[in-house]
């Protein structure tokens, strides 16, 4: 799963330094998360014929770039220019994980108070459903929470964590079951979203 992972990462990579076009990106995206339950096949280089240069280091690192000769990775690395602290990215998870789990557990349970002694009342509160969790629900099955919490998520490791997580999930089911199916939409949304949290450097 975590060659996966990299696989992805580099690919951003790509993407952002215009070695590949957005709809060359889209395509090898699909192709990597459906290639998944395939039988192993020969590693892909996707780095064969580029330029020496800095690029998002293939060991996983995200905070740092490593140096390809034009040939083969040299073991040099440097820290990104621009990468935030992920302690920001940290605290920040657990700050709107807090706020979801208190919103999921009102929605859930209701809650009851005593409004200035008038007796009890009861509220129920739903957390906001965005269009683009409704979009993947549409798309791949599963829940509507669960991509509204994943599309909420900003620390980067807890995104990874989930990707890491639906993908274990998605080996553990049948190819072509609607299990399969919504962890793939699991996957699909925490890696849309480390995306346009800029994860991947």
């Amino acid at each position: 799963m975590s060659e996966m992972f990299d696989d992805l990462k580099e690919l951003k990579a790509m993407l952002e330094n215009g070695e590949v076009t957005p709809s060359e990106y889209d395509k090898l995206k699909v192709d990597l998360l459906a290639d998944k339950d395939a039988a192993p096949k020969e590693p892909v280089n996707l780095m064969s014929g580029k330029p020496p240069g800095w690029y998002f280091d293939p060991s996983g690192t995200a905070s740092n770039q490593a140096y390809w000769d034009g040939n083969a990775w040299t073991g040099q690395t440097r820290p990104r220019p621009g990468m935030k602290n992920s302690t920001t990215y940290w605290i920040a998870g657990i700050i709107a994980a807090a706020i979801i789990f208190v919103l999921i557990g009102v929605a859930a349970t209701g809650s009851s108070f005593d409004r200035d002694g008038g007796g009890s009342q009861s509220v129920s509160q739903s957390p906001p459903v965005t269009t683009a969790a409704q979009g993947y629900q549409s798309r791949y099955g599963g829940e509507t929470s669960v991509y509204t919490r994943i599309l909420g998520m900003t620390d980067c490791n807890a995104l990874q964590a989930q990707f890491d997580i639906a993908g274990d999930n998605n080996d553990l089911a049948d190819p072509g079951t609607a299990a399969h199916k919504r962890t793939l939409g699991y996957m699909t949304a925490a890696d849309d979203t480390m995306e346009k949290r800029g994860c991947y450097g």
